[in-house]
Order: C-alpha cells, then structure tokens, then sequence
C-alpha cells in the first residue's frame, strides 16, 4: 500500500509553528512552549511578543453562531460549537496542529479535514434554487478517516451544515464530481481502514430541502481500475465523466476511464484515451473551450510535474502548441476554471516534499502561447484540499494540510476574487 507523507498528521507539534509559515495566533501549543521570539498565551496558542490576546476566556459559551475565534480578549464568537459533537477550533486542538481562521470572514468547516473531495453543486426544487458547496470525506486531525459529509448554503449566509445519514464508506484520496440530475457522485480512494484501494462508485442522490438526507448509495460501475489521488471532471456536454492519473498501491497511473451519465450509468466504465505521463497526485479541470486539461502530478521517477497536456478534439491527449511550462509543481493540489482561464493552486512541489504551497497561477485557454502567468498566493498555503468555483466567479477553496512537514489539518475556508486579485 502506498503511504503518504501527510499521514504524520497525528504526530502533535508540541513546540508550535513558525511565524514564517502560519500567522500570529493560529498553532495551538499543548505544552505550553513555542518557537523563540513567540509565547503561549492564555488562550492556548502561540502568538509573537506583546501581540497576544489577554487572559479573558478563549469562548463565549454559547451555542454555534459561525463568527470569527474571539481569541479571548474581543467578547465576540467562538468558531465552533460549544455544547454539541461539532469541533471548537477555539479550545481543542484534537491532538494536533489545527489551522483554523483568523478573521471570520468564512467560517471554518465543522471539523478540519484533508484529503477530501469537493462539489459546487445548484440545485432546485420547484421555484427555489440552492447554490450548495459539499465537503465530503477524507481525513480527521486524528488521522482517522471519516464518511461525514457537509455543505455550505451559499445562499443563506455560508452556515456549514452536517448531512444527515450519509451512509459513506470512510475514504480518502477519492474523486467527487456532481450532476444536476444525479447528485454527487464519488468514486475511488483509499480505506485506510482495510489498506485497499478503492474501485467502487457511489451516488448521493440530488435531494434538496431543507438538508438532504437520502444517504449515499452504491452504483453498479466498478473502475476498470482502483485508484487512489486521481482527478476527474464532467465533460462539457454533461454527458460524461473523465477520470484519469492516480496510483495503485503505490504505482503512478496515466490510464483514464469515462462514465456516461446519460444511461443511468448503467453503461458502466469504460478505457478512455491515455494519458502521456503518468500523474500520480493531479488536477484536472474543464476549460471554457470545451477541453478537458489536466496538470503536473507526479510520475515514476518520481518527480513533481511542471508539464500539463489536454484532451484534443482528435481524442487523445497531447501537449498543444509550445505547451509553456508552469512555474512550479502542484502535487497534490488543485485546478478549477474561471470564464476563459484555468486557475492551479497550491500542493507541493515534489513528491517527497514535506511543505505545502500558497503558489497560484493561471494558463488562458484562449491563449495558451502568453503561458502562465502567477497571481495573489493563498493565505494559508495547502496540499490534499478541495477547491471549487462559486456562481459569483470566486474560488472557494477549503481544508487540507499545511503547516511544517505538512503537518497541521486546515479547518478554515478562503476565497479567491479573480477580478481584484485577492483572497480572503
């Protein structure tokens, strides 16, 4: 089975973080030390000298209200739950370093999480409609893998929701895409639990007020090939899904495989057009010209791609025109489309990389020969993450690793607004 260099994530980082890498007043310390020039103050985290918060008391005591951590000294929310099974990021630290938020614009996911999947989906039911981002699956800050799905309702003030009777296989290293019609649709991963990578396929059925709760069910298509930290979009008909890369049991794959959504899937997975690297650890993501791209990932070798290449209307994959190299490698890390450009975000440079990136840069599919070109970087910089594109044109993008050695679990959510360059 493969192992990943994330999964030192149970390891606690009793001394803290560096300010260079996380912000003032994010690390929790547990034993009451942190690195020079910073000190653990009252509320259990490391802040640099005379920046920390008082003495006051770290939460309000109240139920959950989704406002920023008050730190201690400012009375308002905590940023979590007090009182119910939702993780605090304001008190507990789960037996590891926690990154949560530090200015309640988003609040943080109920729990943090890394190696999980996650959709944008619209839904309707008759004249409502539900614009809803999904968080499903991966890893807990223990290290334990969880089926637990949530959502974000975009449109009624961005409230994390847990999701009722889920029915998940507990995964992680998986690929969810969403269909309007269909649900959410999950395939692959890794069970920890069993060590077995994962070639089933799961639907969650579109069901929309006021929470859904049909429960995951299981599909008939199996994978023509199980795969672990693989990529996958819906094709720009809807009528398709592409999943292509990944590894099993440690191999790095270039295969693809496509599922027809339009027979019920009863069609089943079929060989798509291979890949020419193999891409353990890839992006994949739609442009707005109707071609699927997929980007960086690892190989044999192995080392961190900087290459990309796209799915031609000749129905294989190749390196169009000069094809510009991108700036750095995004192992582990993720692309989403807004209007005409491709956005790749953060991950690691290579393989055995024990650092996450912030690093953002962008390719325009309608002119591939200006290269890429890199903008604003991610707050907190990431790998095993989710990313996704919002109706409003932003980027959402939420949990996952970060932190020294890749070992701090990310709680909270940032966006990206393309028109002003900036996240927040």
């Amino acid at each position: 089975m493969v192992r990943h260099f994330g999964l030192a994530i149970g390891l606690t980082l009793a001394a803290g973080c560096s300010l260079a890498t996380i912000p003032n007043g994010v690390v929790l310390c547990s034993s009451g030390t942190c690195p020079s020039g910073f000190a653990c103050e009252a509320d259990g985290r490391c802040w640099q000298l005379g920046t920390g918060p008082d003495a006051g008391p770290p939460v309000d005591g109240g139920k959950p209200d989704a406002g920023p951590g008050d730190a201690g000294n400012d009375g308002g929310a905590d940023a979590g739950s007090d009182g119910s099974s939702a993780f605090d990021c304001g008190i507990t630290d789960a037996g590891g370093c926690v990154i949560c938020s530090t200015d309640g614009v988003f609040p943080d996911l109920l729990y943090p999480r890394w190696g999980l999947g996650g959709v944008c989906l619209k839904q309707t039911n008759g004249s409502e409609t539900f614009d809803r981002v999904y968080a499903v699956g991966g890893f807990d800050p223990s290290g334990t893998e969880t089926s637990s799905v949530q959502l974000d309702e975009l449109d009624t003030g961005n409230a994390w929701s847990p999701v009722g009777n889920a029915n998940l296989t507990p995964r992680s290293f998986f690929s969810v895409v969403s269909n309007a019609f269909i649900g959410l649709i999950a395939f692959g991963g890794e069970d920890l639990t069993t060590g077995m990578v994962l070639g089933d396929t799961v639907i969650f059925p579109s069901d929309v007020a006021p929470i859904p709760t049909s429960g995951w069910v299981e599909a008939s298509p199996v994978l023509l090939q199980p795969r672990e930290n693989h990529a996958a979009v819906v094709e720009a008909n809807g009528g398709a899904v592409i999943t292509c890369g990944g590894s099993a049991e440690g191999i790095p794959l270039g295969t693809c495989e496509t599922l027809s959504l339009e027979t019920d899937l009863d069609g089943g997975w079929e060989e798509g057009p291979q890949l020419v690297y193999e891409r353990d650890g890839l992006s994949m993501a739609l442009g707005s010209d109707g071609n699927v791209y997929a980007f960086s990932g690892s190989g044999s070798n192995p080392t961190g791609l900087t290459n990309w290449e796209m799915l031609g209307t000749d129905g294989g994959w190749g390196c169009p025109g000069t094809c510009p190299q991108m700036n750095s490698g995004h192992v582990f890390g993720a692309a989403v489309a807004v209007g005409t450009k491709i956005y790749v975000m953060g991950g690691v440079a290579e393989p055995a990389d024990q650092t996450s990136n912030n690093t953002v840069e962008y390719i325009d599919v309608t002119n591939l020969a200006a290269g890429w070109q890199e903008v604003a970087g991610m707050l907190t910089a990431r790998a095993y993450f989710a990313a996704v594109a919002t109706p409003e044109g932003t980027i959402r993008v939420f949990g996952g690793h970060g932190g020294p050695l890749n070992s701090c679990t990310i709680a909270n959510v940032e966006e990206y607004s393309p028109s002003s360059n900036t996240w927040r």
